[in-house]
């Protein structure tokens, strides 16, 4: 019997040395875990001191410059639907209340266990804190938007948690600056965050802070790009999958809020009570950033991402095909449909034709497009089950083992592409047994 080692190729980009987050030890790391709780204690006690002011202001209606719709306040006509359909400011307060509550403790749960896991880690210490700090901001959103005792801290607060996302963003996922200049612009970033809270705002300040934040977005981009490329390893590219891919659902649903739902008429009637939908939406979704940054510190099933963006592609893009074929359907049959039936009749027959004709492309078009995104952005895996099923046709219809064999050996090739692959067949020895009769 031969035994044969196989040494498989090293990813590209991967690099050993990356592979552990820098440690903290000894005092250093008794030092950083009592100014976590140090910050994380001062910061909460903010929140929850800060929460009757914010359950105020959403109590009172607003108008004109004044008003935050983007963070949940409610005009005067939003306030008389909403008591149309039942619902009062308190209760509309209330609920705005406990919904940021809840952001807050799943932040703060995810925030914990990170710290209880990782607090050792450079990286896991600083998007610990980031977490204790994110469901906070929601709430800061409004209260800042509105003159009052609460605004100059609210402006603290919110500056110190973007400085820490900047931060975050520039060390994930390895806890190091990369490259190594960039721990000089994140000095320069906190000196900025400092002098824009403590300086008088006016129109060229202004205009340099969009300046500024615009640099600070692109460098961002920048380093995230330029590690996944050039210097993270396998599993240090999953990480950084999983906290992307939950930062562009949050930019999409953010996307639609600002760009769609303007259009649809039940979300732009200022006397609709949409309002609510509109509100819990955004702090509803955001909880995905801190729970796709405790999968990835703690690399809990960092490998589903893969499925998820996936299934992701394909849904949304049978979700926009089908959308456009329904609406030009319907649009369509009505007019050639309208000359033959009139009234009513015409639209009710074009709806029914385009459902169903909705239903019989689903299947058909899921599965194209699903073998195209396979095609187009996981080559290796669709070659690799393409293979994997001309082997199994093979097996119905081979019965020599010298042949067998072969195709065997081939399918692991093509689908693992190993740097060696043998097969070893052992003969088993044939013992007769002397039964009782």
């Amino acid at each position: 019997m031969a035994a044969h080692e196989t040494a498989l190729p090293t990813p590209v980009g991967a690099q050993t040395t990356l592979e552990t987050e820098p440690h903290l030890r000894g005092k250093v790391l008794l030092l950083a875990r009592l100014g976590w709780v140090t910050l994380v204690t001062l910061y909460l006690g903010l929140y929850v001191a800060m929460l009757p002011t914010y359950a105020q202001i959403l109590r009172t209606t607003c108008a004109g410059d004044t008003c935050s719709p983007e963070a949940g306040q409610l005009t005067a006509q939003q306030a008389h639907a909403l008591l149309g359909a039942g619902i009062t400011t308190s209760h509309y307060a209330a609920m705005m209340v406990g919904i940021s509550v809840f952001g807050t403790l799943i932040a703060c749960a995810v925030g914990v266990l990170v710290f209880w896991r990782k607090s050792g880690d450079r990286i896991g210490l600083l998007v610990s804190l980031l977490l204790m700090v994110f469901g906070v901001e929601n709430l800061n959103a409004l209260v800042r938007s509105v003159p009052g005792q609460w605004q100059f801290i609210a402006n603290i607060m919110s500056g110190f948690f973007f400085f820490l996302l900047y931060l975050t963003v520039l060390t994930f996922p390895d806890g190091r600056f990369v490259p190594r200049w960039t721990r000089w612009l994140a000095l320069v970033t906190l000196v900025a965050m400092f002098l824009s809270i403590m300086v008088s705002s006016s129109l060229a300040e202004e205009i340099i802070s969009y300046a500024w934040y615009f640099t600070i977005y692109v460098s961002m981009l920048f380093v995230q790009v330029y590690r996944y490329r050039a210097v993270s390893t396998f599993t240090q590219r999953q990480q950084t999958k999983w906290v992307v891919f939950a930062l562009c659902i949050v930019i999409l649903v953010n996307l639609v809020r600002w760009f769609i739902l303007p259009f649809i008429p039940i979300f732009n009637d200022p006397n609709s009570s949409a309002i609510v939908f509109q509100a819990a939406l955004w702090p509803l979704v955001t909880t995905l950033i801190p729970l796709s940054f405790g999968i990835a510190i703690l690399r809990y099933k960092l490998y589903n991402i893969d499925i998820l963006i996936n299934r992701a592609l394909v849904y949304s893009s049978l979700t926009a095909i089908l959308a456009l074929v329904y609406v030009g359907s319907v649009i369509g049959l009505q007019r050639i449909v309208s000359r033959v039936l009139i009234g009513q009749g015409a639209s009710t027959l074009a709806i029914v034709v385009s459902t169903l004709l909705i239903a019989a492309l689903f299947q058909p078009l899921r599965r194209r497009i699903q073998q195209t995104i396979d095609r187009r952005f996981y080559r290796a895996k669709y070659d690799a089950v393409r293979t994997l099923e001309a082997f199994s046709e093979t097996l119905r219809h081979e019965v020599d083992l010298t042949e067998l064999s072969e195709h065997l050996v081939a399918a692991v090739h093509e689908t693992m592409r190993p740097a060696h692959v043998s097969l070893w067949l052992a003969k088993l020895e044939q013992t007769s047994a002397q039964r009782p009769e």
